[in-house]
């Protein structure tokens, strides 16, 4: 197996690790006992817990990022459009991975190199945004990391709100689209 396949194979058994047993059942011994792979390997990829840890997050995050750039390649889309498609593909992550992926961060903030790891998400995300949303808003620096720290804490809270079962993902997809459009500025919404 290649080492990218292999890294891959790794963080969805630790995954899967997390979803069945939590975060303190995780270790690199236990996910190679269950890989089936020797110790040493899952050294290789991740060095530490922690680094498996900080791995597994950032393939959460970056599920989402992928998730987003694919459907908008697949289509020439509206502000509209987009901003419906970054819900939904928010939504549909955090269903999936959300008690997981909290679970993760939480795990990480043990770590005293994590401390801010809340702050660097938030960065990771509003980066993102800064990049997708470039065609249809011109704001100087400042503003617009404040809109998309909003934007972020908008689309995180609603999303966390589905991942606990307080809403349905096809009541709250319309809604946060044209939340997310009136923060963008949009005239149509």
């Amino acid at each position: 197996m290649l080492k990218d396949q292999r890294r891959e194979q790794l963080l969805e058994v630790a995954c899967e690790i997390v979803r069945e047993a939590g975060t303190d059942a995780l270790t690199l011994n236990t996910l190679a006992q269950r890989a089936g792979v020797t110790k040493p390997l899952t050294y290789r990829h991740f060095a530490t817990r922690q680094g498996l840890l900080a791995q597994m997050y950032r393939h959460y995050d970056s599920q989402f990022v992928e998730a987003v750039k694919q459907a908008e390649a697949e289509q020439k889309t509206s502000l509209a459009e987009l901003c419906t498609l970054v819900c939904c593909a928010y939504l549909d992550c955090a269903v999936r991975c959300g008690p997981e992926y909290e679970a993760i961060v939480a795990a990480l903030r043990g770590y005293p190199e994590y401390q801010n790891i809340t702050t660097d998400i938030r960065d990771f995300f509003t980066d993102f945004y800064s990049e997708l949303f470039a065609d249809y808003i011109q704001l100087p620096a400042p503003q617009s990391k404040l809109l998309y720290w909003a934007i972020h804490g908008a689309i995180n809270e609603v999303a966390n709100a589905v991942a606990c079962g307080h809403a349905t993902p096809q009541e709250t997809i319309t809604r946060l689209s044209q939340l997310l459009q009136r923060m963008l500025g949009a005239d149509d919404c």
